[in-house]
């Protein structure tokens, strides 16, 4: 009698769960209406290149979606003979895996594509294989690959007359010398790239070309240099209104005086940034401001002022539910009140961590 039972359950559970599983499956086919929509078309040309639009389309959202539609893209490609379709499927590939974080993947994607590009007369896909798969090298750590590729690229992009694509490869290839302690060639390509976006008119690029010299002459010790091409880029994001490009020169401010052991004008370029991002109601900047100029007043061993940006800190964090500048800034508040002797209310904060 109990066995009897004890089957009729474990039969009746089993069919539930078959059954479960049976409606989630059916309702994620039902619900990806793209998918059932592109699989009933024809085979052909036509529909290797929905799969693909469709997987860029979800790439970001979605990209376990997307990559199963790169896939059917690609086995439609060889089941056609379609070398086209192929390419342009491994390029697709390549961006998905690089969206991911598997560089190495990336790479071979973008090495099959290039491969079959090179086959076929005046195709676009082969351009922007070539522009991205330097990209994957330099994710991936692999930098004289990377460099062989943006060299490629920038005299394919000059070539086609395309400035954009001609400053971005420029700028990697700056980027890559710079990671190589290459300063010679990468003050080079960054007073390049400021030229260029002069002579356009240019702000936001001549900011980013200003910035990027200013990182280089701090990296050679250059500390003139360094200071007047970051007050260049301040002056020009003040004119055009660029929040994001002020706080960056509010960030290479503070590393400059940082570098320099100027405890005080750090405190001072906190200040300054307080006042601009309250000005703005940039509160997410805010909260980066306040927990920097706390942690500078503890190391001038003033914890009362500490105390005073932390406390406004943590409301406006409760407000936005940012949890991980709240830790920093509870961190912060505890050794606060260790420091003036306060045990009781550092324990209370500690316990809030």
């Amino acid at each position: 009698c109990c066995n009897h039972k004890t089957n009729l359950l474990k039969k009746s559970t089993y069919i539930a769960a078959s059954f479960i599983l049976f409606t989630i499956q059916m309702f994620s086919q039902e619900t990806d209406t793209v998918a059932i929509s592109i699989s009933k078309r024809a085979n052909t040309d036509a529909k290797i290149f929905a799969w693909i639009n469709a997987a860029n389309t979800i790439s970001q959202e979605a990209p376990k979606r997307a990559f199963d539609y790169v896939q059917n893209a690609i086995e439609l490609s060889l089941i056609l003979d379609n070398k086209r379709g192929e390419a342009y499927s491994y390029n697709s590939l390549g961006a998905l895996n690089y969206s991911v974080s598997r560089y190495d993947a990336s790479i071979k994607s973008y090495e099959k594509a290039l491969k079959l590009f090179r086959g076929l007369e005046n195709e676009k896909g082969y351009y922007n294989s070539i522009k991205y798969i330097g990209a994957a090298y330099e994710a991936d750590s692999k930098l004289k690959k990377a460099e062989s590729f943006y060299e490629k690229f920038q005299a394919l992009a000059i070539e086609k007359k395309n400035k954009d694509d001609e400053i971005y490869a420029i700028n990697a290839l700056g980027r890559l010398y710079y990671l190589q302690e290459n300063y010679v060639q990468s003050k080079v390509a960054y007073d390049t790239i400021l030229v260029l976006e002069q002579t356009r008119n240019n702000p936001k690029g001549i900011i980013d070309a200003s910035n990027n010299l200013g990182n280089l002459y701090e990296a050679i010790d250059d500390s003139s240099g360094a200071f007047q091409m970051y007050n260049q880029s301040l002056q020009i994001a003040n004119d055009i209104g660029d929040e994001d490009r002020v706080n960056s020169y509010y960030s290479n401010s503070n590393k400059f005086y940082g570098k320099r052991g100027n405890t005080k004008q750090q405190i001072q370029v906190q200040q300054e940034a307080i006042e601009f991002n309250s000005s703005k109601g940039n509160k997410k900047a805010l909260t980066d401001n306040y927990n920097n100029i706390a942690a500078l007043n503890l190391k001038e061993e003033k914890p009362q002022e500490a105390i005073k940006y932390l406390k406004q800190n943590i409301v406006l964090m409760d407000e936005l539910g940012t949890l991980e500048s709240k830790e920093e800034a509870l961190g912060l508040i505890t050794a606060a009140y260790e420091q003036i002797g306060d045990y009781e209310s550092a324990l209370k904060s500690y316990q809030k961590l």
